[in-house]
């Protein structure tokens, strides 16, 4: 690849990026006038009465005491929607100035450039539209619920009286909702049927874009048997899905927050199906409906009981409720290595008292832990590249002869204390921890909304594009300090271009993983600078490579 073809790929690359992310922008722009009109449309009718909020005859979406949460307790369903959270905002509708001019210039967006959106209003994790705590007999959902002594009461077809009650449960920021029903049967006959709740809500459908997996989104999740089930709100439309076990919880999740329902107590045991219906394009109405077979004789009565948590995903807050919460913290595969990092990090925000600098203060520290196998990496590679001439010799003269040429070049590599995975070992112990680290800086609820220097939130990707700029030029320069002499021109110009092609990628990676990325690959320069300038050169007869 010639340098003039190379700038072509990256000039097709740059407006190939800048027309993919102005149309982002306004997807984005519209986001939240978009979903409003879904919901409106979808809107189930009004309820035939004021709803009343929980504790009390507070009119629709108040404040509950001591939970620092405002919703709406709807007699039709009944249902709970509309939850808002005080103490957190919700996500910024970004306008990055790529996307911003792109859009001036095709006529999408207009008025001044606000990098991170209008402000945005309280974090809603349930939407108008939700029916969270919906609650079904025998496959007849509970309607025209009248008030009853701060909560609902309905009466079904078969002669069941539903009493229910939410009431504030625990302080702080773990506290929860405590839903008590009560199912009684004053008829003369038993009763035997299904019971179910709903947990639903208008979700996006997830994927098609390019950085999906860095937007947080909705999806309904369960935890049966001491395993997270998370579903794909679309595939869950034509095939619903009941993954079979203990049910411990149940509800929607996303990144950072979630409303969950908990059975508590001698509660029914029960199962759990993944289902919802497709509402537009982008959007669907999904979550997880819980089932249990419930038995009542004649005059008897069955007490449910569950908790409700609508709050973020904060280890701390989750292991109060309840341990097992904290599963839905995803850190991927590398999850051993990603709690204690989480911890670390935490730990260092404590001493630094900001997320920012404990991030950079994290990476030093692994840096310094890492610095003797990196070493390691380092002076096998230098062995390697000393005893280059050596090899390209032997291929040479053994060029027809490959099972001769094998024996020699392990010969060289015996003689010369060469271990060719000198290089490749000790950095393969240590990507499991990096990777660990990359999941932590994009799933921790410490960086949402969480401010550094010119950024306003560390969970979101820089609008500016100053951090992904400044890693690829730390990256080019790291780039040109490697020694590619012994290879193919064409592949040196890959090589070299590289981190310019991929980098095209870092302007949507979210700003705390930057800043990790920035720190890192300054530090891995000033290492690499550090060792060859205490490393004597090695030549072919001084090469150890007894490394690895």
């Amino acid at each position: 690849m010639d340098r003039r073809t190379t700038i072509a790929v990256l000039l097709m690359l740059g407006i190939w990026w800048s027309w993919v992310s102005g149309q982002q922008a306004r997807v984005e722009a519209d986001a939240a006038a978009s979903v409003a009109e879904t919901v409106a449309a979808a809107a189930p009718p009004a309820p035939p009465a004021p709803p009343v909020v929980l504790a009390g005859p507070l009119a629709a979406s108040k404040d509950l005491e001591g939970c620092g949460i405002a919703a709406q307790w709807s007699p039709v369903g009944p249902r709970l929607s509309s939850a808002e959270l005080e103490r957190w905002k919700s996500p910024f509708v970004q306008v990055p100035w790529w996307s911003y001019a792109w859009g001036r210039l095709t006529g999408s967006l207009s008025g001044p450039w606000q990098p991170y959106g209008p402000p945005p209003g309280r974090m809603m994790v349930l939407g108008p539209k939700a029916e969270a705590l919906g609650l079904s007999l025998g496959g007849l959902a509970l309607a025209n619920a009248t008030e009853h002594e701060g909560g609902w009461r309905a009466t079904t077809p078969d002669g069941l009286v539903v009493d229910m009650a939410l009431t504030p449960k625990g302080t702080g920021h773990a506290c929860r909702l405590a839903w008590h029903v009560e199912i009684a049967n004053p008829s003369g006959r038993p009763y035997t049927g299904p019971v179910e709740i709903s947990l639903h809500d208008v979700v996006p459908v997830a994927g098609g874009g390019l950085l999906s997996g860095y937007v947080p989104t909705m999806v309904p999740v369960a935890s049966v048997d001491g395993g997270v089930e998370r579903a794909d709100a679309a595939a869950i439309v034509d095939e619903p899905w009941s993954p079979e076990g203990t049910v411990a919880w149940f509800g929607l999740a996303d990144t950072y927050f979630s409303a969950l329902v908990l059975p508590r107590g001698d509660t029914l045991p029960g199962a759990v199906t993944f289902d919802g219906k497709a509402i537009d394009d982008t959007h669907t109405w999904a979550g997880v409906r819980w089932k249990a077979d419930l038995a009542l004789a004649a005059g008897a009565s069955r007490a449910l009981d569950f908790d409700v948590f609508v709050g973020p995903l904060d280890p701390d807050v989750l292991v109060e409720v309840d341990k097992d919460l904290t599963e839905l913290i995803d850190f991927g595969w590398f999850a051993v290595f990603a709690w204690p990092l989480a911890f670390g990090l935490r730990q260092l925000h404590g001493l630094t008292g900001d997320w920012g600098l404990a991030i950079i203060a994290l990476t030093f520290v692994l840096k310094i832990i890492f610095y003797w196998p990196t070493r390691s990496a380092f002076l096998a590679g230098q062995a390697m590249q000393a005893v280059q001439p050596e090899m390209k010799a032997l291929q040479e003269q053994y060029k027809d002869q490959p099972e001769e040429l094998n024996r020699r070049i392990m010969e060289l590599f015996r003689d010369r204390k060469v271990n060719p995975l000198g290089g490749c070992l000790p950095m393969f112990i240590q990507m499991p921890v990096w990777i660990a680290l990359y999941n932590v800086l994009r799933s921790v609820v410490d960086l949402y909304h969480t401010p550094f220097l010119y950024l306003q939130d560390l969970s979101v990707a820089d609008p500016y594009g100053a951090l992904p700029i400044l890693v690829i030029i730390a990256m080019v320069i790291q780039q040109r300090s490697i020694p590619l002499g012994n290879m193919d021109p064409a592949q040196q110009q890959v090589l070299r271009w590289m981190p310019v092609i991929f980098g095209v990628f870092f302007f949507g990676l979210p700003s705390g993983l930057m800043v990790y990325m920035f720190v890192n690959t300054t530090l891995s320069m000033a290492q690499q600078w550090y060792m060859k300038r205490g490393t004597p050169a090695l030549g072919p007869q001084t090469a150890t490579g007894s490394v690895g």
